[in-house]
């Protein structure tokens, strides 16, 4: 895996990925090798801190996925936030 890649998720920025079949030499095509075409991901924050990611993949040849995909995956991120401050023991900083 490309820690270039890697490193973009402890990022608190959405990212994505689209029409990977097109990219080459970016450390992406394990990717493309296993059959996907699209990569989005955003961050889970808790207190302004990356807790996690989600994300979703599309395989080849589904439709690209676009900025609304992303705009879900934020509103499900911030419920997943919600959902796991409630479970969280430590305290409020």
């Amino acid at each position: 895996m490309n820690s270039e890649w890697v490193s973009t998720l402890r990022n608190d920025e959405p990212m994505l990925l689209a029409n990977l079949e097109s990219v080459k030499a970016t450390g992406q095509e394990w990717l493309v090798q296993i059959g996907i075409g699209n990569v989005a991901s955003v961050p889970i924050l808790q207190r302004g801190q990356v807790i996690g990611q989600i994300g979703i993949a599309r395989f080849i040849p589904a439709r690209s996925l676009r900025d609304n995909d992303v705009r879900l995956l934020e509103s499900a991120a911030a419920y997943l936030a919600l959902t796991l401050a409630k479970e969280d023991p430590s305290p409020a900083s």
